[in-house]
């Protein structure tokens, strides 16, 4: 058997299901009394118009002159935004209440609160995606709230269009005066400006010109320095070669000076003299050293020898001369270049100077042409009275009320009233820890139900006579609850294959009703021709002798003390056929020690082997053990729940306590259940089938 399931605080999608089905008429009936509310403010509610006229707005950025100022940070949106601002400002609503009461002498403070009044009233609805602007006002009269509509958009226009005449008139003034001022430093920055050119001397306004020609001059006769000067390190090299090859007493021919004396004809004359000494030694060898051709070409190699140190005194003069020229060029281009740079120098501050004046003449002209121009703009603008913003629809009388809108308060009202009624239901649930219904026993706690009795006292209300709740199923046998008995005693018998023999009813806490439910299953037990013991269990607060009118002198208790008495020598046969009771007897000091003597489970075996059925009224749970100890010697244990009574932890609790102790089989009956708690149709239906032939019988 399954252990009852524990209620949580985080409840599931189902449980929210079963708590809605469970509580539907709070429901039903809070979502009723709201829609109905509403239906009723709704109806009671004054009707209200709305009436709507439509202006077109185009951009217009005034601007006196073309550029934007540079502290103005305002664009397109900022500009709607102002003229929806100005539609409801306290100007345009002031003109409104002077055309509505022209005859009416009103205080300042009267304009004000009645032009408040219209400023609350008005609605601006910009058309979304277009530069057109909805104007609308609400108020009881159709006529009157259009005629007010339309004065509010003919005052916002022409406010609009004198304010753009006023602005233009602003401008053209403000243009003049600045036309004036700038002539005024127009002329005085060209009289500054000539008398700089005089002071300077600058006949030609081109400085930049002459400028650009001085640094072209400078930069040429800089790169020409700079040749000059590679050419004089050259030289100079080569004169210091010479020098060092003087003072070490070296000659110099184009073997000790290749760079310099190469391309000056020497190799040609050194291959004359080659092929002379060939020439000379083939006629020393044939003629001899006295021969006038020997003597002749010995001459002529002299004369080359003599002309080649001839050409390298030409070539060193040539350098001396050379490097001399370009020392005296360099001397002269660096006076050149000192020149050109002062002369650079000049005209750069002239020209800055000459610029900057140069340059407020033509800002002080530049700027006295467009103004010139923008006036004259401005005075054909303001002539035509043009404005930005137009009429496109004047408002209509209003034929249907806006409000209240009787579809939708409705569906509101159904939508709140069922969001209220889920939530007081929902809160009720919460504020409920009882199990309540059929539905609760099995959905909370998980166990076998055996059936459910309805609420007594409700019967006895529709009987005139007076009803006893504890013998019921006995004077009452075709009541709605003895019905209801009987089916518990069906389920207790032929929910399993074997019937069981012993069955102890408690309950979690007194006052459940557990032993009105023993004595009246004991009695339909015993009409089904059972031979039925109905034992008082409940040692310490016994009733059953009281029921039946009994003496409880003796009883369960003095037999489980003294074991020498006879079993069924305290039996009491009752009344009722079939029916066999045992009291509880005195009140003993130990009743759990009692009921955990052997002598109580040979009693229990004893009468089983006599009786058809025991039934065995134990004590509530809570305060006591002995439930405890008499469900090891029970077949079933018949948990009794009070509906509306018994809280779902404590019973909970019990159940949980019931299965620890592995009884046998533990089933709940739900007692003294309302009509409301639970739906109980077949009852209510076998009542009233046989209530006539119960009259009759009465008869």
């Amino acid at each position: 058997m399954d252990v009852a399931k524990k209620i949580e605080t985080k409840l599931s999608l189902k449980d929210y299901f079963y708590i809605v089905k469970k509580r539907v008429w709070t429901v039903v009936l809070i979502a009723m009394f709201i829609l109905v509310s509403v239906s009723i403010a709704t109806f009671k509610q004054k009707k209200l118009y709305m009436a709507k006229s439509r202006i077109l707005i185009e951009y217009s950025a005034s601007n006196i002159v073309s550029f934007q100022d540079i502290n103005k940070f305002s664009g397109y949106n900022e500009y709607f935004e102002t003229q929806y601002e100005i539609i409801k400002s306290r100007m345009v609503a002031l003109e409104v209440v002077d055309r509505l009461f022209p005859n009416e002498n009103l205080t300042e403070d009267e304009r004000i609160a009645r032009a408040d009044a219209i400023r609350a009233k008005i609605i601006v609805n910009p058309v979304k995606g277009t530069n057109l602007v909805d104007l609308a006002m609400m108020g009881p009269d159709p006529k009157e709230v259009a005629r007010l509509v339309n004065l509010v958009t003919d005052v916002y226009i022409e406010k609009s269009l004198e304010d753009k005449v006023n602005s233009y008139k602003t401008a053209s003034s403000w243009l003049d005066d600045q036309i004036t001022s700038v002539i005024v430093k127009m002329k005085k920055a060209e009289f500054d400006l000539q008398k700089y050119r005089e002071q300077k001397q600058i006949i030609s306004p081109k400085i930049e010109e002459r400028q650009s020609n001085v640094i072209a001059e400078l930069n040429q006769v800089t790169r020409e320095l700079q040749g000059l000067r590679s050419r004089k390190l050259e030289l100079e090299i080569a004169l210091k070669q010479i020098k060092e090859l003087r003072d070490k007493g070296i000659d110099i021919d184009e073997t000790t000076l290749p760079e310099v004396l190469q391309g000056t004809g020497i190799q040609a004359m050194r291959g004359q003299i080659y092929a002379l000494t060939q020439t000379l030694y083939k006629l020393k060898t044939e003629f001899g050293e006295k021969h006038p051709e020997v003597l002749k070409v010995k001459a002529q190699i002299d004369a080359i020898n003599k002309n080649i140190q001839t050409e390298i005194d030409k070539v060193i003069n040539r350098i001396n001369n050379q490097y001399e020229l370009l020392k005296a060029k360099e001397k002269l281009y660096n006076e050149r270049k000192k020149e050109l740079n002062n002369t650079a120098i000049g005209l750069l501050e002239r020209s800055i100077q000459y610029n900057i004046l140069n340059r407020e003449v033509e800002i002080n002209r530049n700027l006295y042409d467009y103004l010139l121009k923008r006036a004259g703009e401005i005075n054909v603008t303001g002539s035509m009275r043009f404005n930005n913003i137009s009429l496109v629809d004047k408002a209509t009388v209003p034929k249907k009320p806006i409000s209240p809108n009787v579809p939708r308060n409705l569906i509101l009202g159904a939508v709140v009233g069922l969001i209220f009624g889920l939530g007081f239901a929902f809160f009720l649930e919460y504020l409920d820890e009882t199990i309540r219904s059929l539905e609760d026993v099995e959905h909370y706690l998980n166990l076998p139900i055996l059936g459910f009795v309805p609420n007594i006292h409700s019967y006895m209300k529709k009987r005139s006579q007076r009803v006893s709740p504890e013998l019921i199923t006995y004077t009452h046998p075709k009541s709605t609850v003895s019905e209801c008995y009987r089916a518990v005693r069906t389920n207790i018998l032929f929910s399993t294959e074997v019937p069981p023999k012993v069955i102890m009813v408690t309950s979690s806490t007194p006052g459940e009703g557990k032993t009105v439910s023993a004595v009246n299953i004991a009695i339909a037990m015993a009409q089904s021709e059972k031979k039925v013991l109905l034992m008082d269990g409940d040692l310490r607060r016994s009733r059953i002798h009281d029921i039946f009118r009994l003496e409880n002198k003796y009883g369960l208790s003095t037999l489980l003390t003294d074991e020498n008495i006879d079993a069924f020598s305290l039996i009491v046969k009752s009344s009722i056929t079939n029916l066999n009771i045992l009291p509880s007897g005195p009140v003993p000091k130990n009743p759990a020690e009692l009921l955990m003597k052997e002598r109580m489970k040979s009693l229990i075996k004893i009468y089983k082997d006599n009786f058809d059925i025991i039934i065995i009224d134990a004590p509530p749970v809570v305060p006591v053990t002995d439930p405890s100890i008499i469900s090891k010697y029970s077949d079933v244990v018949c948990l009794v729940v009070r509906s509306g009574v018994t809280a779902k932890n404590i019973v909970e609790k019990n159940a949980k306590r019931f299965l620890d102790l592995d009884v046998k089989r533990l089933n709940v009956l739900l007692n003294d259940v309302r009509k409301q708690d639970s739906d109980y149709y077949y009852s209510e239906y076998y009542y009233s089938y046989y209530k006539k032939e119960e009259e009759l019988h009465q008869v």
